[in-house]
C-alpha cells in the first residue's frame, strides 16, 4: 500500500507535501530509504518542527510520541546505520537532531523561545508557559 503524504510545513510555514507525524512507521516501513532521506534533509533545516514530522501547534503529547516513534527508528542501539542506507555520522546527526528538536519543543519556556526566535506564532491551541502566564496576572502594588 503506497503511503498518501499529507500537509507538513515548510520553513516559510506554507502547505507542502511531505511526510507527516500521522504514522510514522507505516511510512517509514513502506519507503523506508525515500523516509530516511527524507528525514536526513529535514534535519540539516534546522527546523525543529519538520525534524519530529510535526504542526507547530503539536501538543506535548503530540510531540512525546513522535520523538519516541522516531528515536526507536534511527537509535544506533535498535538499528544499523547500514540498514538504513546511511552512514555512521549521518545516523548520529539524525539522533542528534532529533533530541534536539525534542528537547526545545518539550520545553513550554524554550518552545516559547524558539517561536519568537523563528517568527513563528504561537498556536492558540497550545497554552503558554506557567511563568509566562503567572507574570501576567502579577499586579504590583501602589
Amino acid at each position: 500500500m503506497d503511503h498518501q503524504p499529507s500537509k507538513a510545513l515548510t520553513l516559510s510555514g506554507t502547505a507542502d507535501t511531505r511526510f507527516q507525524n500521522d504514522n510514522l512507521e507505516s511510512s517509514a516501513g513502506a519507503r523506508p530509504e525515500r523516509f530516511t532521506q527524507e528525514l536526513l534533509r529535514r534535519c540539516t533545516l534546522k527546523n525543529y518542527y519538520l525534524t519530529l514530522c510535526l504542526e507547530p501547534t503539536a501538543d506535548p503529547n503530540q510531540i512525546k510520541r513522535s520523538y519516541f516513534q522516531l528515536i526507536k527508528q534511527f537509535h544506533p542501539d535498535r538499528v544499523t546505520a547500514h540498514a538504513l542506507g546511511l552512514s555512521n555520522d549521518e545516523q548520529l546527526d539524525i539522533v542528534k537532531a532529533i533530541s534536539a528538536a525534542y528537547n526545545i519543543l518539550n520545553s513550554p519556556k524554550a518552545r516559547m523561545q524558539y517561536h519568537q526566535e523563528q517568527g513563528i506564532p504561537w498556536p492558540a491551541e497550545v497554552q503558554a508557559p506557567a511563568s509566562e502566564a503567572v507574570h501576567s496576572r502579577v499586579q504590583t502594588r501602589p
